[in-house]
Protein backbone atom coordinates (compact mmCIF):
# COMPACT_ATOMS: atom_id res chain seq x y z
CA UNK A 1 0.00 0.00 0.00
CA UNK A 2 3.01 2.52 0.93
CA UNK A 3 4.56 1.41 -2.72
CA UNK A 4 1.37 2.41 -4.33
CA UNK A 5 0.97 5.97 -2.53
CA UNK A 6 4.73 6.37 -2.93
CA UNK A 7 4.55 5.87 -6.90
CA UNK A 8 1.16 7.67 -7.40
CA UNK A 9 3.40 10.73 -5.36
CA UNK A 10 6.75 10.55 -7.85
CA UNK A 11 4.34 10.62 -10.71
CA UNK A 12 2.72 14.16 -9.58
CA UNK A 13 5.91 15.65 -9.21
CA UNK A 14 7.28 14.65 -13.14
CA UNK A 15 8.32 16.94 -15.16
CA UNK A 16 6.88 17.35 -18.41
CA UNK A 17 8.28 19.17 -21.20
CA UNK A 18 5.45 21.90 -22.83
CA UNK A 19 6.46 24.16 -25.84
CA UNK A 20 4.94 27.18 -26.41
CA UNK A 21 5.42 30.12 -28.46
CA UNK A 22 6.63 33.84 -27.77
CA UNK A 23 5.05 36.72 -29.17
CA UNK A 24 4.53 40.33 -29.32
CA UNK A 25 2.97 43.69 -31.40
CA UNK A 26 1.45 40.66 -32.98
CA UNK A 27 5.00 39.19 -33.85
CA UNK A 28 6.30 36.04 -32.99
CA UNK A 29 9.57 36.64 -31.11
CA UNK A 30 13.07 35.49 -31.20
CA UNK A 31 15.70 35.00 -28.59
CA UNK A 32 13.73 35.48 -25.50
CA UNK A 33 15.24 33.89 -22.19
CA UNK A 34 13.10 31.34 -20.26
CA UNK A 35 14.13 30.64 -17.36
CA UNK A 36 12.35 27.48 -14.82
CA UNK A 37 12.90 28.99 -11.54
CA UNK A 38 12.30 25.98 -9.02
CA UNK A 39 14.51 23.98 -11.08
CA UNK A 40 16.93 26.23 -12.78
CA UNK A 41 16.83 24.91 -16.74
CA UNK A 42 16.05 26.89 -18.86
CA UNK A 43 16.18 27.87 -22.70
CA UNK A 44 15.97 30.03 -25.65
CA UNK A 45 12.85 30.93 -28.43
CA UNK A 46 13.90 30.13 -31.54
CA UNK A 47 12.83 32.46 -35.29
CA UNK A 48 9.63 31.47 -35.11
CA UNK A 49 9.36 31.98 -31.57
CA UNK A 50 8.35 28.66 -30.23
CA UNK A 51 10.27 26.71 -27.39
CA UNK A 52 10.28 23.56 -25.00
CA UNK A 53 11.24 23.50 -21.25
CA UNK A 54 10.35 20.74 -18.68
CA UNK A 55 8.37 21.43 -15.94
CA UNK A 56 6.01 20.50 -13.46
CA UNK A 57 2.79 21.62 -11.02
CA UNK A 58 3.45 25.00 -10.24
CA UNK A 59 6.86 25.88 -11.36
CA UNK A 60 7.89 29.67 -11.78
CA UNK A 61 8.58 30.42 -15.44
CA UNK A 62 10.71 33.35 -16.37
CA UNK A 63 10.54 35.23 -19.75
CA UNK A 64 12.50 38.02 -20.37
CA UNK A 65 14.21 39.97 -23.66
CA UNK A 66 16.18 43.24 -23.72
CA UNK A 67 13.32 45.13 -25.35
CA UNK A 68 10.59 43.31 -23.21
CA UNK A 69 8.55 43.98 -20.07
CA UNK A 70 9.71 40.34 -18.03
CA UNK A 71 6.79 38.33 -17.35
CA UNK A 72 6.61 35.17 -14.59
CA UNK A 73 4.26 32.52 -15.15
CA UNK A 74 3.17 29.82 -12.74
CA UNK A 75 2.74 26.57 -14.41
CA UNK A 76 -1.10 25.71 -13.84
CA UNK A 77 -3.18 22.31 -14.63
CA UNK A 78 -4.09 23.29 -18.15
CA UNK A 79 -0.47 23.70 -19.58
CA UNK A 80 0.60 20.20 -17.98
CA UNK A 81 -2.49 18.39 -19.78
CA UNK A 82 -2.35 20.17 -22.82
CA UNK A 83 1.37 20.26 -23.06
CA UNK A 84 1.12 23.89 -24.56
CA UNK A 85 1.73 27.49 -23.44
CA UNK A 86 1.10 30.73 -25.50
CA UNK A 87 2.76 33.56 -24.24
CA UNK A 88 2.28 37.29 -24.97
CA UNK A 89 5.00 40.02 -23.81
CA UNK A 90 4.66 43.93 -23.77
CA UNK A 91 7.56 46.02 -25.00
CA UNK A 92 9.02 48.62 -23.02
CA UNK A 93 8.98 51.39 -26.41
Amino acid sequence: MLFVAGTIGLRAQERVTVAGRIQGDSLYLEDIHILNLSSRQGTISNAYGEFQIPVKLNDTLIFSGLQFHTLGIIVGKSALETKKMNVELLSKV
